[in-house]
């Protein structure tokens, strides 16, 4: 009998991890334990969480961390419970009540030598696409198709119930504990957007990674957009690292990348010298970001980012 420890992670959005909760505490197929990392939320969450029936661990972290720190830190906790498998979400999405179960059956169905993630297919609840999309791969890790829904996803070949290599990790995700172990934790210096697909694919070279396709989390597609100010900044110089890393490492990419943060530079300088109305600190924070990512400069503290790109 596989064990299962549930991890949400949240930050004021109560209503929210409350239906999240609830979904999980009605499966079919109930995980031993809950642990929800509570990210300094000051909105009545801890109290919430004592109001509903099961047995939800509370961990209250007296400073915003950022999300990647707070789920390294949440997989971290829970690697150690001794559980064999952590499933991993955030607190505006929530399971089908038969997602954990479906998941769990896999793990007989799917003949692979070493999985290492089972995650379920992440459906906006709304239009019934799927929120991040999944990507088909090459073998060398290049990205080669995007599906978007069912339709799309008929003409893949492989497997009516699984896709296989790709996840949409921390969305549904059933993570073999024995894959930290080995392979060590999520990066926390992504602080947000990002670690998940580094994590991805630092799992895939090791293990074998699984989307259930009849096992479904249900995810808003995001309403806000990452154009603005630090969330701009952490946008740009993640992705840079990430197609850096694992899926555009050839020279003429690079070579793009560095003509574009010239250009934006010379835009920048033009767009002041000329006294154009530009939201001078996006222009940086993407300026930044860029030139950052580009030379792998993890190193800025959040809080120093956060005061220089404020977001409006």
């Amino acid at each position: 009998m596989n064990s299962v420890i549930a991890l949400v992670l949240t930050r004021n959005r109560k209503d929210l991890l409350k239906r999240c909760l609830i979904s999980i505490l009605n499966q079919t197929q109930k995980p031993d334990k809950i642990i929800v990392i509570n990210n300094a939320g000051t909105d009545g969450t801890s109290e919430m969480i004592k109001e509903l029936s099961g047995a939800i661990e509370e961990v209250y972290l007296h400073e915003n961390i950022g999300g990647a720190a707070g789920f390294r830190y949440g997989i971290e906790l829970c690697a150690r419970e001794n559980f064999d498998f952590i499933w991993i979400m955030d607190d505006d999405g929530y399971p089908k009540e038969d997602a954990l179960e479906k998941l769990i059956k896999s793990t007989n169905n799917i003949k692979l030598n070493k999985i290492g993630v089972l995650n379920s297919i992440v459906i906006d609840p709304t239009t019934n696409e799927f929120t991040f999309g999944v990507w088909e791969s090459y073998q060398s890790g290049k990205l080669k198709k995007l599906y978007r829904n069912f339709t799309e996803l008929s003409s893949y070949k492989m497997s009516k119930n699984y896709f296989y290599g790709w996840a949409n990790l921390f969305n549904g995700t059933l993570l073999k504990s024995n894959v930290v172990k080995e392979l060590g934790l999520p990066d926390d210096r992504y602080f947000f957007r990002g670690d998940e697909v580094d994590y991805l694919h630092k799992i895939k070279k090791s293990f074998e990674v699984v989307t259930v396709l009849n096992s479904v989390h249900f995810h808003p597609i995001p309403k806000h957009t990452f154009d603005q100010g630090w969330r701009l900044y952490y946008a740009t110089r993640n992705e840079t690292i990430n197609n850096l890393k694992h899926l555009r490492r050839d020279l003429p990419y690079l070579i793009k990348q560095y003509l574009k943060l010239l250009l934006f530079c010379m835009k920048f300088i033009f767009s002041n010298l000329f006294g154009q109305k530009n939201n001078k600190n996006n222009e940086l924070a993407y300026i930044w970001g860029l030139f950052d990512g580009l030379r792998f400069n993890m190193n800025k503290k959040s809080q120093e980012i956060m005061e220089k790109f404020p977001i409006d």
